[in-house]
């Protein structure tokens, strides 16, 4: 019974990302995020400095709320693509192992 109130939820904000590349020369993630871009995906580049202060750029395809759902983005872009993705918390560089 919700006495007429109207509760709402609000939607999750995005934890983790699909990462699918990770470069040292901004024009080498540039380059593929054109290529999958033109293949129907929705990618970007992602600038980390990492802890000895080298900057990173990393191309992510999606972020997701949810563990759950990195992990089946992750096998369904390994499955189209043959290629592997990591998981990653949003902003990181490691990658999250899953439990089995």
């Amino acid at each position: 019974m919700n006495n007429g109130i109207d509760i709402k939820v609000p939607p999750r904000k995005p934890a983790y990302s699909i990462q699918v590349g990770a470069f040292l020369i901004e024009s080498n993630a540039e380059r593929l995020r054109k290529k999958l871009e033109e293949t129907g995906y929705k990618p970007y580049v992602l600038k980390i400095v990492d802890y000895r202060g080298k900057e990173w750029f990393t191309v992510r395809i999606k972020d997701c709320a949810t563990l759950e759902e990195a992990f089946e983005i992750q096998r369904q872009y390994l499955e189209k693509e043959r290629k592997n993705a990591l998981v990653t918390a949003i902003g990181s560089l490691n990658p999250i192992i899953p439990n089995h």
